[in-house]
């Protein structure tokens, strides 16, 4: 599947990631068909908010 993930400041990609799975009884997988991004995910694109390289994009941030 494909996931937007973060590697630095200004360096957004589209990559294929493992399909997700549920691990716990309490675990859901959810298809999303549309998505967009909040203002507050500009923080984390011009690294005014830590993350780890490879990361996915938090839902919210």
């Amino acid at each position: 599947m494909r996931a937007t993930t973060i590697h630095a400041p200004f360096d957004m990609r589209v990559e294929e990631v493992p399909e997700p799975v549920v691990q716990l009884p309490t675990d859901a997988v959810v298809r999303v068909l549309r998505a967009c991004i909040c203002g507050s995910d500009l923080w984390a694109y011009r690294g005014d908010a830590a993350r780890q390289p490879g990361l996915g994009v938090p839902p919210g941030l």
